[in-house]
């Protein structure tokens, strides 16, 4: 892991970097997670926010892969916070974060 120091003047550049890099996972996943949403719109939502997919082919490998990196299915993007676990949920509420570091 490199490490680089975030404090002292930035460029525009870099401190839209910094900001994409730099995610809040909030404690409890139940008051986090948009339960109107499915599971593809909460990954996608920062992909979508910070132009990280050229197409929609792209975005949704972008979305599949981070599922599996956090031990879920695929057919779990149809679904809807409120049907998951709460380690599920957890695994979910870390989903975004995953996909701006990519």
């Amino acid at each position: 892991m490199k490490v680089k120091k975030i404090n002292g003047k930035k460029s525009r550049e870099q401190a839209s970097e910094l900001i994409r890099r730099i995610q809040m996972i909030f404690q409890d996943p139940a008051a986090s997670l948009n339960e109107r949403a499915t599971v593809d719109y909460i990954i996608s939502e920062g992909l979508y926010n910070h132009h990280l997919f050229k197409d929609e082919e792209e975005r949704k490998e972008k979305v599949q892969n981070i599922i599996r990196e956090v031990g879920l299915l695929a057919e779990h993007l149809t679904r809807y916070p409120h049907e998951f676990s709460g380690g599920q949920r957890q695994r979910i509420r870390d989903c975004p974060c995953l996909g701006y570091a990519t």
